[in-house]
């Protein structure tokens, strides 16, 4: 199994909100901003421990692709994670059953916005590359397929 570090370069994914100056309201939000993100991250986190994996973390400045479907409440909510590029995170977030082929199925999206879409996946997000998940109240399944690691699709 390939191992990915936490650290890896995520092209302008790498945002972090101290590089940013902030003043009276401003920082408070800010604060507030960063002290839901580190109890996000936490859940990611015991997440991989429980499985056992490495965490591998999706910025909130980075994209993931979705699907429309999912903002509709369709069930199951499932994700998979490729090797990240190019400020996306690697992530695709689809509802349903199965994703259509369609070019334009998933849209991008930046994590800090998954919110208004489905918070619910957010404790996911710290699996590496090579991981799958499949929700649905009351169901949890979490796999790895090391399929996802190869681009090419053989």
């Amino acid at each position: 199994m390939a191992r990915f570090g936490h650290n890896q370069s995520l092209g302008n994914c790498a945002q972090n909100l101290y590089d940013y100056p902030c003043q009276g309201a401003r920082c408070v939000q800010r604060a507030s901003a960063m002290n839901q993100r580190s109890a996000v991250e936490e859940l990611q986190r015991e997440l991989c421990r429980r499985l056992p994996t490495e965490f591998f973390a999706a910025p909130p400045a980075c994209t993931l692709g979705i699907a429309l479907n999912v903002r509709d409440g369709i069930l199951p909510i499932n994700g998979l994670r490729h090797p990240p590029s190019a400020g996306t995170s690697g992530w695709y977030i689809w509802a349903g059953e199965e994703f259509s082929t369609e070019a334009d199925f998933f849209k991008p999206l930046h994590i800090e916005h998954l919110d208004g879409w489905a918070p619910e996946i957010k404790k996911y997000l710290g699996l590496p590359p090579g991981w799958r998940f499949l929700i649905a109240p009351g169901y949890e399944d979490i796999w790895f397929d090391e399929k996802l690691l190869r681009l090419d699709g053989e």
